[in-house]
């Protein structure tokens, strides 16, 4: 270890996001990282021992370490809270504080904007009103709760970033999309195509995800809580993503020749109004008052989407 390089602690190292965040990170040059995880992950972002450290670490041990964290600058919480028992969580609560306490570091949370539950609003944004409705969207706003008094209570700087829908770096939900419109029959695609024509889509580009968390530790943005969205409807196409997965499925179809839109989606707009109890709009937009960097300044969307969609369509 590194004495003299300022730490970043990564809580739940285990996370998709974790590979290429550690590799933006030693890239800086300028940080030790110390992936934590209950499951062991020796070697798994690279074998470097003067700039990443594997812990593996069972929450429900007081036995922690201490030296090891006194450097520590930030700490990038990725543990998702939903996935733990009560039990669970208060160990490792107990052990963030743990760690705060004895290095001060400033806290980053990685949260969802499904926090917004059941919301009609056609502009989401940092001040709209959080209205969850499952369990998992309950889960995380409590999460956000207890996340906030443990940095007032330790007078740390805290970062709270609410995505959307992440695509890339094996994003489980992504993955999910895409195999399910690729199981679909054309029927079913045909349908899709014409209900969901001019809707936006909430995905966002992992990559992106992880500049904005680069960017905090830059050390230029103020604490509190931003929407993390590439709402833009020239990227976020819901339809336009449709047909480059159609590309990949059907190469010698071109999607453009394709007219998928039929005078029966209202019919079929009216029962996913019945399904959607727990969702927002889809008309809904979500846009970041103070966004950490501006989403019309990234333009690797739709490279990010293809690779994902690439490496899905190969498993």
């Amino acid at each position: 270890m590194n004495a003299s390089r300022p730490t970043i602690l990564i809580l739940g190292a285990s996370s998709f996001l974790t590979k290429s965040l550690v590799k933006q990170l030693v890239g800086i040059n300028k940080f030790q990282i110390i992936c934590q995880s209950r499951k062991n992950l020796e070697g798994l972002y690279g074998n470097n021992e003067s700039r990443i450290i594997y812990l593996r670490i069972n929450y429900s041990n007081n036995n922690y370490p201490s030296e090891i964290f006194k450097n520590c600058t930030y700490i990038i919480n990725l543990v998702n809270a939903s996935s733990l028992s009560y039990k669970q969580l208060t160990n490792f609560r107990r052990f963030l504080k743990h760690v705060i306490f004895i290095s001060k570091a400033d806290l980053i949370h990685l949260s969802t904007a499904s926090v917004y539950g059941k919301n009609m609003n056609k502009i989401i944004t940092e001040l709209s009103k959080c209205n969850p409705k499952n369990d998992y969207q309950k889960n995380k706003l409590k999460d956000e709760i207890e996340i906030k008094k443990i940095a007032e209570y330790f007078d740390i700087r805290f970062y709270i970033l609410r995505p959307t829908e992440i695509v890339g770096d094996k994003s489980l939900n992504a993955k999910k999309f895409i195999n399910n419109y690729k199981s679909s029959s054309l029927i079913k695609k045909y349908f899709l195509k014409s209900i969901y024509k001019k809707r936006l889509s909430h995905f966002v580009s992992s990559n992106f995800l992880i500049q904005n968390i680069i960017k905090i530790i830059e050390g230029k943005i103020t604490e509190g809580i931003y929407i993390v969205s590439q709402d833009n409807e020239s990227l976020n196409s819901f339809f336009e993503i449709l047909k480059v997965i159609d590309s990949k499925l059907y190469p010698k179809i071109k999607a453009n020749n394709f007219n998928f839109y039929l005078p029966l989606w209202l019919l079929f707009s009216f029962f996913y109004m019945i399904f959607r109890s727990n969702q927002v709009s889809i008309k809904s937009r979500f846009i970041s008052k103070n966004p950490i960097i501006d989403p019309h300044n990234y333009f690797n969307f739709n490279n990010d989407f293809l690779e994902h969609i690439d490496y899905v369509l190969k498993k």
